[in-house]
């Protein structure tokens, strides 16, 4: 039987709208919404406020998402900002025609459609606001985009119960997307740490962008260069994992 909480729109889910007068770079709340333009590069008003208040790190990584059209939205860290997430969507220039209220509609839609889907990110993300640094902050978004990639990579063609265990889903577009995001995010707080790391912030940065190259090598190599084991007699494979058990005891002992 179809589940019909996937046809509800995001619009009809709002159970409660509070209204809030204040400055909105100041909200400690999950995500705020900027008025932004196609380009998402920041601009005056609203939008340059958030721009200023999240620092250099957003227009980083806005950069790297190439623009947003008119109707619809993206979502980025919040990074100086108290609240965590900033939904970026592009209204149109509204002079009263069908269109404009339909692409105006769109904004809103799309701005509440991403916040829904991206829910399931806050557990993460409230990990790395928790960690307290960005040194923290770049461990976990890069601990939990490494293991979506291995996951989706490696692991995608032993079967969906595989991707089930590991994901808590099967590996769809939107938990791509997400662990590009995460690459994407702790690249940018890898970027405000020693310069040291610059070389890591740089390896994230092109692991956000060819993240779905990655993947597909990955998943060549899985399914064409790691069937080692289906090579090994029962006495080699005995031979290995005793090898690697006393190399386990010995790291244990010394730490």
């Amino acid at each position: 039987m179809p589940d019909s909480r996937a046809h509800v729109d995001p619009i009809d889910r709002v159970e409660r709208i509070d209204l809030i007068q204040g400055d909105i770079t100041r909200l400690d709340v999950d995500a705020i919404v900027n008025a932004a333009n196609e380009s998402l590069l920041g601009d005056g008003g609203v939008d340059g406020a958030i721009h200023r208040g999240a620092g250099p790190q957003l227009l980083a990584v806005c950069r790297t998402l190439g623009g947003c059209p008119t109707g619809e939205a993206r979502i980025t860290a919040g990074f100086r900002l108290p609240a965590r997430h900033v939904i970026h969507t592009v209204g149109p220039v509204y002079r009263g025609t069908e269109r404009d209220a339909e692409l105006l509609c769109s904004s809103y839609r799309s701005s509440l459609a991403l916040a829904a889907e991206q829910a399931r990110t806050l557990n993460v993300c409230q990990k790395a606001e928790k960690s307290g640094t960005d040194r923290g902050k770049t461990n976990v978004y890069r601990t939990n985009a490494d293991h979506r990639l291995m996951a989706f990579g490696l692991f995608s063609g032993f079967g969906d119960h595989v991707s089930l265990y590991l994901l808590g889903t099967t590996p769809d577009e939107a938990y791509i997307d997400e662990a590009r995001q995460f690459y994407s995010w702790a690249g940018a707080f890898c970027s405000r740490l020693p310069p040291r790391y610059r070389g890591l912030a740089t390896t994230l940065e092109k692991l956000a962008d060819g993240f779905g190259v990655y993947h597909e090598v990955l998943g060549h190599m899985a399914a064409h260069h790691m069937d080692l084991m289906e090579r090994l007699s029962p006495g080699q494979t005995w031979h290995l994992e005793h090898e690697a058990t006393k190399r386990r005891c010995r790291r244990s002992r010394r730490t």
